[in-house]
């Protein structure tokens, strides 16, 4: 009986082999697959990235530091900045990296110039600059009467409103305005007697309800009576 069954297991397995072949074999086909890297030669095919032109993004001069903006004095003429762009530690060229342009850059008051990117950078950034008036000189400063000195100056008219005039005696500092820009001349009362006194003078304009002041002159020094 044993080997009854032996027999029909073999029948069965022949059968079996002769209508799967495949089964035959001592391992598995598979469909052959083929990766190919066209950039590097790894095998591995990557599809490409679209390119825009550009080798990199331009940068915006809102990113950089401007330095070496300074205050002007009033010439009558157009006045301008020889300031510094930097975006990093690299130094900007003007012409090259960008461009300058103003605004309101002739009389007293608040100037703007106007930074525009160029080449490899791009958008605009404003600054601004005080463009204060002429100053003015101390004629003399002479003592009229006890505890008082009269202050005199060459009178400047063009883009000023007035005049400030700061004295002292090694002290507090005082100040008196004079508000008309035709007067040149000015009494100053109610002194300390026999003191000295340092006494400097400086113009100023008012634009927009703002004072804009020239740099102070020279001191003249006078011992009161």
């Amino acid at each position: 009986m044993k080997k009854l069954i032996s027999i029909i297991s073999i029948i069965l397995t022949m059968t079996l082999l002769s209508t799967f072949p495949a089964f035959a074999t001592d391992s598995w086909e598979t469909d052959p697959i083929e990766l190919t890297d066209t950039s590097s030669g790894s095998g591995w095919e990557t599809e490409d990235i679209p390119f825009d032109g550009n080798e990199t993004k331009k940068i915006a001069v809102s990113k950089c530091s401007v330095s070496n903006i300074k205050s002007k004095t009033y010439t009558g003429k157009k006045l301008y900045q020889s300031l510094t762009v930097k975006y990093g530690k690299k130094t900007l060229v003007k012409g090259t990296d960008y461009t300058l342009s103003y605004k309101n850059n002739v009389k007293v008051g608040t100037a703007t110039v106007t930074i525009t990117g160029k080449g490899k950078f791009k958008d605009s950034v404003k600054k601004t600059f005080k463009i204060n008036p002429k100053g003015t000189t101390i004629s003399k400063v002479t003592k009229p009467k006890t505890k008082q000195i009269k202050v005199s100056w060459k009178k400047q008219t063009t883009q000023t409103t007035g005049y400030q005039i700061r004295y002292t005696n090694n002290s507090a500092k005082k100040y008196t305005t004079v508000s008309n820009n035709k007067t040149n001349a000015k009494t100053i009362k109610n002194l300390k007697k026999n003191k000295k006194y340092y006494v400097r003078i400086r113009t100023y304009k008012l634009v927009n309800g703002k004072k804009y002041y020239s740099a102070w002159s020279k001191s003249k020094t006078i011992t009161t009576k």
